[in-house]
């Protein structure tokens, strides 16, 4: 399915906190800009694997970071209906600098999970 096609579905809201979504993170200082994502996905990602800019939460340091990505990463937001295709981008993501938030050890992650 293309973004195109996803936006064109008749989705159904959930209206919890995060309206069914979930939240994903970027590590910029961490990617390969090799590409892989933004094809697996469809275009969700861009060409250097950063979520589309309408969907971003806030840009986020973790000290507690591993030098090899970076302390500093973005948090987005993905609607339900790109699951699938957020999925697909974070497979052919080998250097793993986009994971979902939940998936994660972060600090951030760990704050969160309290609002649920």
């Amino acid at each position: 399915m293309s973004v195109k096609g996803a936006l064109d579905s008749d989705a159904k809201p959930d209206h919890g906190i995060l309206q069914g979504g979930r939240l994903l993170i970027f590590f910029p200082d961490g990617t390969l800009s090799d590409g892989a994502a933004e094809a697996s996905s469809h275009g969700y990602f861009d060409g250097e694997n950063g979520p589309p800019w309408d969907t971003w939460v806030g840009v986020f340091s973790d000290e507690t970071m591993p030098r090899n990505t970076g302390n500093d990463y973005l948090i987005s937001w993905v609607p339900p209906i790109f699951f699938d295709m957020v999925e697909a981008g974070l497979r052919d993501n080998p250097e793993s600098c986009i994971q979902w938030l939940d998936q994660t050890d972060l600090s951030m992650a760990q704050r969160l999970k309290g609002l649920r």
